[in-house]
């Protein structure tokens, strides 16, 4: 109420000489006084009878935040999980698609090399230079697995006294065994290779 007598104190000495524009500042103050108090008791009014309803609502605005921001915070996190997992997925198909076309190529090979195979060891009694260079082609174009396709060409070759070229033939096998490309047995070459290398130095004597 002091500050109300205050302000007409103050429209009065400022518009003493001009009484209308002292009035309408008058009544404008007195209005926006009005409403500032009413506003101030209906504040506090609130505050006291309800302050407990007003905190829960508060809380209850704050909690709702909270979880919107967390939950879209887990969504974001969800969808890079799963942009990974079709990362994941999609390498493995990709891996998955080269091994299979890696088997279907060695299937053709082992079916283009055991034809050959066959043609050579059918010519091993008639023609055996002839299956020789059969089974050398074997070995040159292809990656044979198994142990008849590096002695065969040994014995051809120990016959007509290649010892070298059967030894050359013995140390692949050998070392493709040891890598694990094809079983076989190992002591067998390495007998081979022995025998093979004392006839050569025999012969060269």
């Amino acid at each position: 109420m002091v500050i109300f007598l205050l302000l007409v104190l103050i429209v009065v000495i400022l518009f003493g000489k001009e009484i209308k524009s002292a009035i309408y500042l008058f009544v404008g103050i007195s209005f926006i006084y009005w409403i500032a108090t009413s506003l101030f008791d209906w504040g506090s009014n609130l505050w006291e009878n309800h302050s407990r309803a007003i905190v829960i609502i508060t809380l209850s605005i704050f909690g709702g935040l909270y979880g919107f921001q967390r939950n879209r915070r887990l969504a974001d996190q969800e969808g890079l999980i799963v942009s990974e997992e079709e990362n994941v997925a999609h390498t493995y198909n990709k891996i998955n698609s080269s091994t299979s076309e890696y088997k279907q190529d060695e299937e053709n090979d082992f079916k283009e090399y055991f034809h050959l195979y066959n043609q050579a060891k059918d010519l091993e009694g008639t023609s055996p230079l002839e299956s020789l260079e059969l089974y050398i082609h074997i070995l040159t174009e292809y990656r044979p697995k198994g142990m008849n396709y590096y002695e065969r060409p040994t014995y051809i070759l120990e016959e007509i006294g290649s010892y070298q070229e059967a030894i050359d033939i013995c140390d692949r096998a050998i070392k493709e065994i040891e890598n694990n490309l094809f079983k076989g047995d190992l002591y067998s070459f390495k007998d081979r290779r022995e025998r093979l290398l004392q006839k050569q130095t025999k012969y060269r004597l």
